[in-house]
């Protein structure tokens, strides 16, 4: 998996392309300086959109005091897009949008 990229990359070998604010992060009891975003897109592989977005609401819902897992409010709001490749099926649906 490739992460944040500036230039130019040949699309040939692409097969989806995520797309997502800060708010659609995994909450951790010791955040990392440089984040490590294959947990995330593993769970959206698994749960789709929908699936990682509730599977994040969840884990918030179960520490609002924000002391399990460090941050500065209960949640953020969570936008995302997942673009694939009709070519190419997956759990995840061709199209899927999270608000």
């Amino acid at each position: 998996m490739y992460f944040l990229h500036h230039g130019h990359e040949p699309l040939d070998q692409v097969r989806e392309v995520l797309l997502f604010t800060d708010g659609l992060s995994i909450p951790t009891e010791i955040p990392e300086k440089k984040r490590n975003f294959t947990p995330l897109v593993r769970l959206y592989q698994d749960l789709g959109l929908a699936g990682l977005k509730n599977r994040i609401r969840q884990m918030e819902a179960l520490d609002p005091e924000c002391s399990r897992y460090p941050r500065f409010k209960p949640h953020d709001d969570i936008a995302a897009i997942a673009i694939q490749d009709p070519a190419f099926s997956s759990t995840a649906g061709p199209l899927n949008q999270c608000r």
